[in-house]
C-alpha cells in the first residue's frame, strides 16, 4: 500500500508542478495549459509568461521599421538590456507582417506550440502535436519547455538550433549557431 501511495503522491506533485498554471511573484503565470493564446488578446507587444524567479520572460514583439512591419517572439532575460532574447521562435528570425497584422503564440489542443499571425496562420511551430503535451512552462533557468502528461519533456528551447546567448544549464552542441541581432538586415529590431 505504501508503494501505491508514493506513486499517487509523485503523480499528484507532477500534476501540481507541470499542469496547473502557477504565478510568478509578479502576478504573471509561468505556465499555460493547452488551448492557450499568448498574449490572450490585444497588443502583441506583451510579456506572456514569466519564470517563477522573475528573471526570464516569454515575450511577443511586433514593430515597424522603414523596411516593413515585423514580429519576433521568444525568451528574454530581464537583466540584459541590449537585445535580451536568449532564444526566439521561427529559427530566431523576425518575420514580416502586413501593416494590420499582429502575432501571438498558441498552444493547440493537440500540444503543438505555434507562432501565429492573422488569427490562424502559423509562421512557426514546434511539431509536438500528438505527443501528449500537457502544458507550456517557462522555468527558472530560462528554458521554455513543453511537458508531456507524465512530466517528460516533449520539446525545449535549450535544444533549438539558433540561440542569441548562452546561459547556465544550456548545452552548446555542434548543430547550434549563435546569432546576433545585427544579422537581421533591414528588420530594425527595437
Amino acid at each position: 500500500m505504501a508503494n501505491i501511495t508514493s506513486i499517487w503522491v509523485s503523480s499528484f506533485l507532477l500534476y501540481i508542478l507541470h499542469i496547473v498554471p502557477c504565478l510568478a511573484g509578479n502576478g504573471h503565470p509561468s505556465s499555460a495549459p493547452l488551448k492557450s493564446y499568448l498574449p490572450a488578446e490585444g497588443d502583441s507587444n506583451s510579456v506572456t509568461l514569466v519564470s517563477p524567479n522573475g528573471m526570464f520572460e516569454l515575450i511577443v514583439l511586433t514593430w515597424s521599421s522603414p523596411f516593413g512591419r515585423f514580429c519576433m517572439a521568444g525568451v528574454s532575460h530581464v537583466k540584459v538590456s541590449e537585445h535580451p532574447m536568449i532564444w526566439a521562435a521561427h529559427d530566431a528570425e523576425p518575420f514580416q507582417l502586413s501593416l494590420s497584422q499582429s502575432c501571438r503564440f498558441y498552444l493547440s489542443e493537440e500540444g503543438d506550440l505555434l507562432l501565429q499571425y492573422d488569427a490562424d496562420k502559423a509562421a512557426w511551430h514546434t511539431g509536438t502535436g500528438g505527443m501528449g503535451v500537457s502544458n507550456l512552462t517557462l522555468l527558472d533557468n530560462g528554458n521554455l519547455v513543453l511537458f508531456a502528461d507524465r512530466g517528460s519533456v516533449a520539446w525545449q528551447s535549450f535544444e533549438q538550433k539558433r540561440i542569441f546567448h548562452m546561459i547556465s544549464g544550456m548545452n552548446f552542441t555542434s548543430n547550434m549557431v549563435m546569432t546576433s541581432a545585427t544579422d537581421f538586415a533591414g528588420a530594425g529590431l527595437p
